[in-house]
């Protein structure tokens, strides 16, 4: 089916090698700013981490799956995705932004556990759908033959001021994701990061017109 306006052909193409393109990095981008901003529903994030070469921070704009009282990340495009390399050789230590920014530490879960994560995750992230060679509506065997080639991360957030020992369970990711709009989200900055492969400037300082426009963007996936 696709995702309108791109069938799954097109949106295969935009991975080449598993490596976001040139279109896909530009969705990247702006998605990247949509979610940090909390434009969509919680399980929208964005996901900064340090670059594995260049040390500068990276982010990726990813849909979270849920279970069991917990939220987990998966790649798309499996074990050569850019941001699992990222993220192992920084230790697991990430960032998610949404409205605001929680440390996290992104705990690699065990082969044998991955396959009802993947497919909730293929349940409620359909952009990930042309990617994984798995219906969402296949038996649990299926899933369990394809676990091995995709890793799945549990996020536990970090209470920073207990020197980066987790926090209380899921309930915390939650209630910080749940701040009223009124709330500080982001320092006054302007600094440069990268999304993906390709930098952009910060949407710290986006307007708030713009980001009216934005929220116009997302209102698709709002179901998800």
């Amino acid at each position: 089916m696709g995702i309108w306006p791109f069938s799954d052909d097109e949106l295969r193409a935009m991975y080449p090698g598993a490596r976001a393109g040139k279109t896909a990095r530009r969705f990247a981008r702006l998605w990247a700013g949509v979610f940090a901003l909390g434009l969509a529903p919680e399980r929208w994030v964005t996901l900064e981490v340090a670059g594995r070469r260049s040390g500068r921070a990276v982010r990726f704009p990813l849909g979270m799956a849920d279970r069991d009282g917990q939220w987990y990340l998966v790649p798309m495009l499996g074990e050569r995705c850019n941001w699992v390399q990222n993220v192992r050789a920084a230790g697991g230590r990430a960032t998610l932004r949404h409205r605001r920014a929680v440390a996290c530490r992104l705990i690699e879960v065990p082969v044998s556990a991955r396959p009802p994560i993947i497919k909730r995750y293929l349940e409620k992230v359909p952009g990930a759908r042309p990617h994984i060679p798995v219906d969402r509506h296949s038996p649990a065997a299926d899933f369990e033959a394809i676990s091995e080639r995709y890793p799945v991360f549990r996020v536990v957030p970090l209470n920073t001021a207990t020197d980066g020992a987790p926090s209380a369970g899921t309930q915390c990711w939650r209630n910080d994701l749940a701040l009223p709009l009124t709330t500080p989200r982001f320092p006054p900055s302007s600094r440069s990061v990268t999304v993906g492969h390709t930098s952009s400037t910060s949407p710290y300082t986006t307007t708030s017109k713009f980001r009216v426009g934005l929220c116009e963007i997302a209102r698709h996936r709002r179901r998800c």
